[in-house]
């Protein structure tokens, strides 16, 4: 992918409008594989959180009291306990 514009000749000409002979000059440009890279790594976090299959289960605590829990929830605040030290360490430039 390439990001051009215009030459200064043509942007500064009378008839830019209406040339069929435009000239062009290259600013800078990416390969596709890198563009694919960046946009991975801004989409792949917001997809990963819709694309999680959530397990429900269904405790009993007796005859007739049923609580439903989330074990993937109960991962993330587990994952989120585990490492909050780890991050606020790496936060606090430690």
């Amino acid at each position: 992918m390439g990001l051009s514009r215009m030459t200064k000749v043509c942007r500064e000409c009378r008839y830019r409008g209406t040339c069929k002979n435009k000239k062009m000059e290259a600013l800078a440009y990416l390969p596709e594989p890198i563009m694919d890279s960046a946009s991975d790594a801004l989409t792949v976090p917001l997809a990963a959180e819709i694309a999680v299959k959530h397990d429900y289960r269904d405790i009993y605590i007796d005859k007739n009291t049923q609580v439903t829990i989330d074990l993937e929830e109960i991962k993330r605040n587990l994952e989120r306990e585990i490492y909050k030290p780890l991050y606020e360490g790496l936060m606090m430039g430690g």
